[in-house]
């Protein structure tokens, strides 16, 4: 293929292939506006790949398939991966695209893997990871080229596929070419373009005179050639169009968009009866086209169709395209021919184009976008239809879903709110998953107010004076509950009314868990509070539970005391075992709070929880979210960490998307002081995974920050530095307090560990003068952080009074705290010159540690404890100490913690062979 005026984004793209012919991952996008070229710069790259000796997979994005999860993906791996690499594959990708096409390509009937499709809507990108590693395979036998055109059409599943492989490349030689308009959409993908290494743009500028000129045919009457070379302005798409009719516009001064459909329209008039009639079918049918589908939108039988398309073939209007489709030569094309057809034909003919669907078993969301055309209110089988895309669309694509269950509430008739709410659940479900959370939070508002039960009883809203605590076994003195009723009516109502129930708590836990970690703290109250005025007897207990739970994260300790209690007391008139181990695990944090023992209701949730069969946990799985949380903020890490991942767990197979980020940052925080870190690095990357596809800046922010830990202590400091960065960038102009100023205090701890003046500047810029905006648990670590900081500085006072601070922060209820407290004096006693002394309470704190199983702390404070003897001049015994330390973070792969150990080795004076022992 010969392109003029194309040198400077060819040597661009050549340059691309040969980087990746020898074994790199390059990505270019090519950007403009219509008819600029970028499809013609695309085919010249394909032929370039192949002829470098590359596999080369391309498709094009098709406006009508926009709500069709992996439409383009699966154009694009169809057909070559079928041809390519055998039926295993191919089986694999049939898994991972559950969209995959029944009604065309090599896809067709291959068997599902088991499992396959069972990732709930906020992992999807399992899925993303399942086509990367597809994408690896093939790429080791063969470097491989994905060309993908229109992308500013691109379903959002594709979007974000391709937005986790610009992220993480496949592991092999990998071109990724993208052509699309920025103007209408696809800007996206520059931007994260723009973070990857190696990124290309290009943006083809109009031709000059002589490229545009050699373009035109050599034949053409100079009159006509100056014409049109002033109308295109230099762009190729007007030239050619242009060129096919070199007969004048009718109004010289008519813009060229208008030229060239009057142009298109000469050249369309020309047709035949039966071709003309398929590129109408094939206008309803979409761009591209299957050919049976628009021969029947047109009403043409086989015989007929054939020769029809044959001839659309040789006048060039149309062209094949990938997986037994065809493509108008230029979207234009279709624009023009989709307008020129009448407005009373579109409706039937829609009809037909979803009835010819169904008829070759094409996927529900084929259908539905044309039902969706010429539907109306009170139809109820498009309703069925449109229900049955979002299902057939919610594990890959819960943006698609959310668009098809839209479409359905828009069909229910005025009055009939018992429907309508039925619809709006879901669809909330799927707008917070997809992470628009306004949209969702509003879905699940309405939803709330129309199941409101009549007649109900006002439960009081406001908190009563007293803030007592008692035992979740007794019930209070002076208790504010309703009675113990069953709703009237025969036993079908009541049936009734316990579902409403169970569908009412359950949007409501769904819409109070999405909002109280992302800070959305004045709609869950105003929720809840109108929950609880509107409450039957049946909801109040759980709905008390949430009101603590509210508290807790609006820092209200005595709120978290008091609401835990009025549901202590509402759940003695009735059994609810996974609502009971939640209750009780909120009353034992604000035993905490108050400075009281709290290990006692603690392990009595976790006893009770456990008691509870998957089943029953299943009706209400964030009662793991709260007893394995309160664990984890109350450092009972051992214990948290089984009640997470059963939580974990059940949130995936009963697919609540809203509960698994949680899950997994509480996963890691636990896991992290345990050294488990293999499992808590897969937390920290789901955890990022899910908060990217959820559009959760704050929370990504917060996944980032355990993803540098977890890196750090890996030994991994420059991909620990990049995580914390970007995680500082997202929370750039974020009031800093409680999880966000700890968070940016962590992401100093990584970023300024060289430098301790910088590190306690950053500190101090984070949390305050005092540190005092950091979360309470992460309190005590961050203080002795600033106290070895100040030691380094060797400025011992103040290294001193962050000691003493760091004691405050803590107490019996926060074990982890107390031993970083006790590390901390044990610093600033050894720097003092009082090496027994130091030694003495480095050896308590590794005991404490080691009895609480919290192995970070027992290597740090073993590392400690050897520093000490080896001051108090007790060389044997501290060299054995720094040894054990290094070989027990070696057996956890805690590479910083060992090479700490190493270099206290190093310094004094212990050979290299002696110390190769401990790696």
């Amino acid at each position: 293929m010969r392109l003029h005026g194309r040198d400077g984004e060819l040597a661009k793209i050549d340059h691309a292939l040969a980087d990746v012919r020898g074994g790199a991952q390059r990505t270019l996008a090519i950007t403009g506006e219509s008819g600029i070229g970028k499809s013609a710069l695309l085919e010249a790259a394909a032929e370039a790949a192949r002829e470098r000796g590359l596999l080369v997979l391309g498709a094009r994005a098709a406006e009508h398939e926009r709500e069709l999860p992996f439409g383009v993906i699966t154009d694009a791996l169809d057909g070559p991966l079928g041809a390519h690499d055998g039926a295993a594959p191919v089986a694999d990708l049939a898994g991972m695209l559950p969209s995959a096409r029944a009604s065309n390509g090599k896809l067709s009937g291959m068997p599902t893997p088991p499992g396959a499709g069972s990732a709930a809507p906020a992992e999807r990108y399992l899925i993303h990871r399942g086509i990367s590693s597809l994408l690896e395979r093939l790429g080791r036998r063969q470097p491989l080229a994905l060309l993908l055109d229109d992308m500013q059409w691109a379903d959002e599943a594709s979007t974000e596929l391709l937005l986790h492989l610009l992220r993480r490349p496949p592991q092999a030689p990998f071109l990724l070419l993208l052509a699309l308009r920025p103007a209408i959409g696809g800007d996206h993908f520059l931007h994260a373009g723009r973070r990857v290494e190696g990124w290309v743009e290009l943006r083809p500028a109009p031709l000059r005179n002589r490229a545009a000129s050699a373009l035109l045919p050599a034949d053409l009457a100079p009159a006509a050639r100056e014409r049109i070379l002033h109308e295109a302005d230099g762009n190729p798409l007007f030239l050619r169009e242009l060129a096919r009719s070199s007969t004048t516009s009718p109004d010289d001064d008519e813009p060229v968009p208008e030229t060239i459909a009057w142009a298109l329209a000469q050249e369309l008039d020309d047709l035949a009866a039966d071709p003309r009639a398929l590129l109408d079918g094939a206008a309803i049918a979409g761009d591209p086209f299957d050919p049976t589908i628009a021969a029947a939108v047109a009403g043409l039988d086989e015989a007929s169709a054939h020769p029809a398309l044959d001839a659309l073939v040789a006048a060039e209007i149309v062209r094949p395209a990938a997986g037994h489709r065809f493509a108008f030569r230029h979207p234009f094309v279709h624009r023009v021919v989709s307008d020129a057809t009448a407005q009373a034909w579109r409706g039937p003919a829609d009809q037909r184009a979803a009835t010819a669907h169904a008829a070759a078993g094409a996927p529900a969301a084929l259908r539905a976008f044309h039902v969706e055309r010429v539907a109306t209110a009170g139809d109820e089988e498009a309703i069925a239809l449109f229900e049955q895309a979002a299902h057939d669309s919610i594990a890959a694509s819960p943006a698609a879903a959310s668009h098809w269950h839209a479409a359905a509430v828009r069909l229910v008739p005025p009055g009939n709110d018992n429907r309508r709410a039925q619809l709006l659940l879901p669809l909330a479900n799927a707008l917070a998953a997809a992470g628009r959370r306004r949209e969702s939070r509003a879905a699940f508002d309405e939803a709330l107010e129309l199941m409101e039960p009549a007649n109900a009883p006002a439960a009081p809203s406001a908190a009563p004076a007293s803030s007592a605590s008692p035992s979740p076994d007794a019930p209070a003195d002076g208790a504010a509950v309703s009675p113990n009723t069953t709703p009237a009516g025969s036993a079908v109502d009541q049936m009734r009314a316990s579902g409403a129930t169970a569908a009412r708590l359950s949007a409501i836990a769904a819409a109070t868990v999405s909002d109280l970690p992302a800070g959305a703290l004045a709609p869950a109250r105003a929720r809840l509070v109108r929950a609880l005025d509107h409450a039957v007897p049946a909801e109040q207990a759980r709905l008390l539970h949430y009101r603590s739970t509210l508290a807790l994260f609006e820092g209200d300790a005595a709120g978290v005391s008091v609401w835990s209690a009025r549901a202590a007391r509402e759940l003695d008139r009735r059994e609810d075992p996974p609502l009971r181990a939640a209750v009780t695990a909120m009353l034992g944090l604000g035993e905490a709070f108050h400075g009281e023992p709290a290990d006692e209701l603690l392990t009595r949730a976790a006893t009770r929880l456990d008691a509870v069969d998957d089943a029953q946990l299943a009706t209400m799985v964030d009662a793991a979210w709260t007893v394995g949380g309160n664990l984890t903020r109350l450092e009972r890490h051992a214990v948290a960490v089984p009640i997470l991942q059963r939580g974990l767990r059940l949130a995936r197979e009963t697919r609540q998307s809203h509960l698994l980020l949680h899950f997994h940052m509480l996963l890691v925080s636990s896991e992290l002081p345990l050294l488990a870190l293999d499992s808590a690095w897969e937390h920290a990357d789901a955890a990022e995974e899910v908060a990217r596809l959820q559009h959760q800046d704050h929370e990504l922010a917060f996944a980032l920050t355990r993803q540098a830990r977890v890196l750090a202590l890996r030994g991994r400091m420059a991909e620990a530095e990049e995580a914390a960065r970007e995680s500082e960038e997202l929370l750039h102009g974020r009031e800093a307090h409680g999880a966000t100023a700890t968070t940016r205090a962590r992401n100093a701890i990584v970023l300024r560990r060289d430098d301790p003046a910088a590190l306690l500047r950053a500190l101090r810029d984070a949390a305050g003068k005092r540190l005092e905006r950091v979360d309470r648990r992460a309190a005590a670590g961050t203080m002795l952080t600033a106290a070895r900081a100040a030691l380094a500085l060797e400025r011992r006072d103040e290294a001193e009074r962050w000691a003493e601070l760091a004691a405050a922060a803590s107490g019996p209820a926060m074990p982890a705290s107390a031993i970083r407290a006790q590390r901390a004096a044990a610093e600033v006693v050894l720097a003092a010159g009082d090496a027994p002394q130091a030694a003495r309470l480095a050896a308590i704190t590794v005991a404490n540690a080691a009895l609480q199983g919290l192995f970070e702390e027992q290597v740090e404070a073993t590392i400690l404890h050897g520093r000490a003897l080896l001051a108090g001049n007790q060389r044997r015994p501290g060299l054995e100490r720094l040894r054990e330390a290094a070989a027990e973070a070696a057996r956890f792969g805690a590479v910083t913690l060992r090479d700490a150990a190493l270099e206290e080795l190093r310094i004094t004076g212990v050979r290299d062979e002696d110390r190769l022992g401990a790696r």
